[in-house]
């Protein structure tokens, strides 16, 4: 099984090599692909064996769309992700859903947690979603 993820960013560097680092060794990604316009950025993905695509923070629905035609030109693995600068997945969750993907087009979670590192705030957050079948 090949991954290649997709990760549109700007700044929480210091945030974003855990990220990396955690995709890298816990999710076992074969390829990143970081899309930004910081400097700090290109030169983190340089560190960390990452592609990097400049692309400006605004639209930023034209940032992710440059990340997501770059990897598709240039890499073809079995499964491509998504990810947030700062989103960690749980180690199992990429062989469970590369599985579901072998049956659907398109899988995923409706619900995510959110976990605030900064003190006083540390505290875990249960975002719930939207219904199933759901585009709202």
């Amino acid at each position: 099984m090949s991954v290649v993820a997709v990760i549109p960013v700007k700044g929480r560097f210091s945030l974003l090599v855990w990220t990396l680092d955690r995709l890298m060794e816990v999710n076992r990604v074969d390829r990143i692909v970081m899309v930004g316009h910081e400097e700090e950025g290109q030169e983190l993905a340089r560190l960390m064996g990452a592609d990097w695509v400049y692309h400006p923070n605004f639209p930023l629905g034209s940032k992710y769309n440059e990340g997501w035609e770059y990897a598709f030109n240039k890499y073809d693995p079995d499964h491509y992700v998504f990810m947030g600068a700062s989103d960690w997945m749980n180690r199992d969750w990429l062989p469970v859903m590369t599985e579901l993907a072998e049956t659907y087009e398109m899988v995923g979670r409706n619900d995510k947690y959110y976990y605030n590192i900064h003190p006083p705030w540390n505290r875990a957050l249960h975002y719930t979603g939207s219904e199933v079948g759901s585009c709202a």
